[in-house]
């Protein structure tokens, strides 16, 4: 009756429902095949030979809801086109099994689709982070914040922006990005630590260059 979630249909939505319907196939088939002086033992066969091609057909999706990346990868072979929400899933699998150049492959894939969509662009920016890869890391991070309404996501662009710059040694434009995140977050420890290294550093070179 309400959609849940982004899928407008789903298996589950239909157990409650269904309980009545069993039901009624359960006590009326009994009744008609008593009235239909069925012999006793054929319902025993046809129900165990239910019971075991529902056995062969659980055994054979088992395979797929193994883990998320089996899960999405037969997902993305049965949608039969591009999908931008099985991408960043399939994506989201492969990170937990850390298989970070796959997912974002995956995550590039959902930015093509979805342009606009900060979550995947967030997602390239993190990976590309843990791969030391600060320029670009950081242009998706920017990226990511010009279309997120997200304030977790916005601070976390801003904080790990700065951290980036600063390892960059551009301290102005990493005290310009962690000030912003303490606007979000006054108490935010990563932020607090991130400014006053930066302050310290831009001390420390101010310093260096006092003319003798």
């Amino acid at each position: 009756m309400v959609q849940v979630g982004r899928q407008a249909m789903a298996d589950r939505y239909a157990y409650v429902p269904c309980i009545g319907l069993f039901l009624i196939v359960a006590w009326g088939l009994g009744d008609a095949l008593d009235k239909a002086a069925v012999p006793r033992f054929l319902p025993g066969v046809a129900a165990l030979c239910l019971i075991l091609a529902l056995a062969a057909a659980t055994l054979r999706d088992l395979t797929y809801w193994q883990n998320g990346v089996n899960l999405f990868t037969h997902a993305k072979v049965l949608a039969g086109r591009s999908d931008a929400h099985l991408e960043a899933a399939l994506g989201d699998a492969l990170v937990i099994a850390h298989r970070y150049n796959e997912a974002y492959e995956h995550y590039g894939e959902a930015c093509t689709l979805l342009p606009r969509d900060a979550q995947c662009r967030y997602n390239m920016a993190e990976i590309l982070f843990h791969r030391h890869q600060l320029r670009d890391a950081l242009e998706q991070y920017q990226i990511a914040l010009s279309l997120t309404d997200s304030k977790d996501m916005a601070l976390q662009c801003l904080t790990n922006s700065g951290e980036i710059l600063l390892q960059l040694a551009d301290y102005q434009s990493a005290e310009k990005n962690l000030t912003a995140a303490l606007q979000l977050d006054p108490n935010n420890d990563a932020a607090l630590r991130l400014r006053q290294r930066v302050i310290n550093f831009a001390l420390l070179g101010d310093i260096h260059h006092i003319p003798e």
